[in-house]
């Protein structure tokens, strides 16, 4: 009975959270970038350091994702935080289970974290507000389109 309520107040939550946004126009129709994962893949892994190396160099075009760090601008500070990534070192934010990639598992892991079924990791605040909530699940969801 307990857990049966604690889900329709988290359904409850999503829906209230979702026409908020609706209707402050805070819901986008393109993804949001995963922050180091700059190939596009939705993992973080060496073909990413390989990724900024190119956009450094400017052999390939620059990708949201690649700004690691988020300073602003792809350098080698991208490189070094996306080794620090693949060594968990540094939160890959939206990756929820820790895997190293940003997908319909971590929607879920967020949620129990949520309804307090799980314990809380750093990179479930998907969008690195210093809280878990509903807007992470959204967040992720935006991440994975």
């Amino acid at each position: 009975m307990k857990r049966n309520l604690v889900i329709l107040i988290g359904v409850l939550m999503l829906v209230v959270l979702l026409a908020l946004m609706a209707v402050n126009g805070a819901v986008a129709s393109s993804a949001l970038p995963i922050y180091g994962d700059a190939n596009g893949d939705h993992a973080v892994n060496m073909g990413d350091v390989t990724a900024i190396e190119r956009q450094i160099l400017s052999l390939s075009p620059l990708t949201p994702g690649a700004d690691a760090n988020q300073n602003g601008a792809v350098n080698i500070g991208d490189i070094t935080w996306v080794e620090l990534q693949i060594l968990e070192l540094r939160p890959i934010y939206g990756d929820a289970d820790g895997n190293q990639m940003v997908n319909q598992a971590d929607i879920g892991k967020v949620e129990r974290i949520i309804m307090g079924l799980d314990s809380p990791t750093a990179s479930a605040d998907a969008n690195m507000d210093g809280k878990i909530n509903m807007v992470d699940v959204t967040t992720i969801e935006l991440m994975t389109n």
